[in-house]
């Protein structure tokens, strides 16, 4: 096992730990959305840390591409919840801009898995290791 497992590892345990510990508080105070909002944001870090990791252990470009375009869940997760967490908790910003922003990505995310291999690539013919 390589460091950047291991280091990786260490990044997705922590934040699943962050959510836990928000998810619990959330689950004793519901009416506090922003714990929930905290938690969804810890739990789309730790899959976009294991999405990170099967892109860099990727083999072959069909595999990368398949990662890659997979990644975008939990991006998705983690921009929409950062949105609307810092719209309830910080009270900042407009409603109306939480939910175009919202909006557009929900649109990228529907067209990365209608359109082509993926949002980033048109086509992916090789990979290198660096």
């Amino acid at each position: 096992m390589s460091w950047v497992t291991v280091i990786w590892s260490m990044t997705a345990s922590a934040c699943l730990t962050l959510a836990l510990m928000h998810g619990c508080i959330w689950c004793r105070q519901r009416d506090v959305i922003a714990n929930l909002l905290f938690t969804l944001t810890a739990v789309g870090a730790a899959a976009l840390a294991c999405c990170e990791l099967a892109m860099m252990r990727a083999n072959t470009p069909t595999a990368f591409g398949f990662a890659l375009r997979w990644t975008h869940l939990p991006v998705w997760v983690i921009f929409v919840s950062l949105a609307w967490f810092v719209r309830l908790y910080l009270q900042a910003g407009r409603p109306w801009l939480a939910w175009t922003a919202c909006g557009l990505r929900t649109f990228s995310l529907i067209a990365n898995f209608l359109f082509g291999e993926n949002l980033n690539y048109r086509h992916i013919t090789r990979l290198h290791s660096v």
